[in-house]
């Protein structure tokens, strides 16, 4: 069966994908590569990329393999959104995940939104704070934490509570991810510090004369 997307506005753009609401189940959504973008992110990718087998869709396989990493190394609720499976659409083959709903029942709130509507508070700080000890449980890689690819809401395993949705599984050119695990925790530390200057920065956007209190330094736990 093939699901037709064909003419039907994205719920959600990402810089690789387009995100739809999936037609027969309002708990998925479907994730399908851009046509516009493809030319740039994988017929121009560096050579040692465009040895994938699975080609543009490695980006599929390597969130799969974090969703089953996750559940490997703990039986709590993954940080990780829930790969449902793949499923072939008029626009080209798709990846099914969970919705994250936020508390009206619409699509959850990114944590940019979040920051920009709200500031930074002791409660997101906290939430952060949270999200960074659930990654290092479950052995989760992030390669591209951006408070755009996270959101607050809530899936089937619970919350309302923080989900990476985009942006998680190994990129480097040499495996050394997994490998050891002292280095992805050094490399965690440093994606959430990262974090912490952008949500900052957010925070300094919305009001430029308010002073914050800097939130605790991810690289000061575990």
């Amino acid at each position: 069966m093939i699901i037709s997307l064909q003419g039907a506005a994205p719920i959600a753009v990402g810089h690789r994908r387009h995100v739809y609401q999936h037609p027969d189940d309002p708990g998925l959504l479907i994730k399908v590569m851009r046509a516009d973008n493809r030319p740039r992110h994988w017929y121009h990718a560096l050579w040692y990329r465009r040895l994938a087998r699975t080609g543009p869709y490695a980006t599929y396989m390597r969130e799969f393999t974090e969703c089953l990493a996750s559940r490997r190394y703990a039986k709590e609720p993954s940080p990780l959104v829930r790969i449902v499976g793949l499923v072939d659409t008029d626009i080209g083959l798709g990846l099914v995940a969970e919705r994250v709903a936020g508390r009206d029942g619409d699509l959850a709130p990114s944590l940019a939104a979040m920051v920009r509507e709200q500031g930074m508070t002791p409660a997101i700080a906290s939430l952060i704070n949270r999200l960074f000890d659930e990654v290092l449980r479950h052995y989760v890689i992030v390669s591209d934490l951006r408070a755009e690819n996270v959101v607050h809401g809530t899936d089937s395993a619970g919350g309302p509570r923080l989900v990476i949705v985009d942006g998680f599984g190994p990129t480097n050119r040499l495996p050394l991810n997994g490998v050891s695990r002292r280095y992805d925790v050094r490399r965690t530390r440093r994606q959430f510090d990262r974090l912490r200057v952008q949500l900052a920065q957010l925070a300094r956007q919305r009001d430029p004369l308010a002073v914050t209190a800097p939130a605790p330094s991810a690289s000061r736990a575990g």
